[in-house]
């Protein structure tokens, strides 16, 4: 299954995104995401948004602690700001990657940096539009 609208191929699974709770929240008028990481060294990274049909569809990927790193045993939240309105319907997929840096560049989206293909995005998280605050 791929994205509604999505005109890229950008695959997304049927099912929802299990690695961590996710949410949404507003800052100057735009869309953010939050995710609760389980512990600290996670990397959120914004890849790309494509129209649907009354919205957005948002893709981020989460990038895994580099195993070699001490890390903070707690939850850590991830904030990504997206450049969606607030006064706009937002979906939101997810996927985790594992830390790979292959000649000093880490996964994109439609490369994972392995050997391995890219895993493909779940469904995060939604909102409706809110009006505009006046």
């Amino acid at each position: 299954m791929f994205g509604c609208g999505s005109s890229k191929g950008i695959e997304v699974l049927n099912k929802p995104f299990e690695a961590m709770p996710a949410r949404l929240g507003v800052i100057n008028n735009q869309w953010e995401v939050i995710f609760a990481a389980p512990t600290g060294g996670w990397q959120a990274r914004y890849d790309t948004d494509e129209p649907m049909f009354d919205g957005r569809e948002v893709y981020i990927t989460l990038t895994e602690p580099d195993p070699d790193a001490f890390v903070t045993q707690a939850i850590t939240e991830l904030h990504v700001l997206t450049p969606i309105a607030v006064e706009t319907t937002i979906n939101v997929y997810a996927r985790v990657v594992p830390f790979v840096i292959k000649d000093g560049k880490k996964p994109t989206l439609f490369h994972s940096g392995t050997k391995e293909p890219n895993p493909p995005y779940t469904f995060a998280a939604a909102e409706y539009a809110r009006p505009h605050p006046e």
